[in-house]
C-alpha cells in the first residue's frame, strides 16, 4: 500500500462541501494527485473515500480507480464495494463501456 493511500485512509471519507476546510481539501488533493497509476488493491482502498458532494475530489478517486483497473470485470468488482451509490453506477456503466470495447 502506499504512503498516499495510508493518508487518505488515516483521514477516513471525504467530508460534504459544508464540512470541508480549505487545508483539509488541499490535503486531500495533494494525497489524490497520484504520479504513477495505483495497484488494482490501492485501488480498492479508496471505495470508502467518496464524499456525498465534493465532486472535484470524488472525480479524481474515480480516475485514479479507472487507470488501475486493466478488465472490466476488475472495474465491476471496485463498483461492487464502492459506498457511494452515484459513483458505484458510474464504474459499472464504464465497465459496461470497456466490455464491450474488450470484445
Amino acid at each position: 500500500m502506499t504512503s498516499s493511500i495510508k493518508q487518505l485512509l488515516a483521514l477516513g471519507p471525504i467530508p460534504a462541501d459544508s464540512e470541508m476546510s480549505d487545508e483539509l481539501f488541499e490535503k486531500y488533493d495533494k494525497l489524490l494527485n497520484f504520479s504513477q497509476p495505483l495497484s488494482y488493491d490501492d485501488a480498492v482502498q479508496l471505495t470508502g473515500l467518496f464524499s456525498p458532494d465534493c465532486d472535484g475530489l470524488n472525480w479524481a478517486i474515480l480516475k485514479a480507480i479507472e487507470e488501475a483497473c486493466d478488465t472490466s470485470e476488475e472495474l465491476m468488482s471496485i463498483a461492487d464495494k464502492c459506498t457511494s451509490e452515484e459513483y458505484a453506477a458510474l464504474l459499472r456503466s464504464r465497465a459496461d463501456i470497456s466490455g464491450t470495447q474488450e470484445e
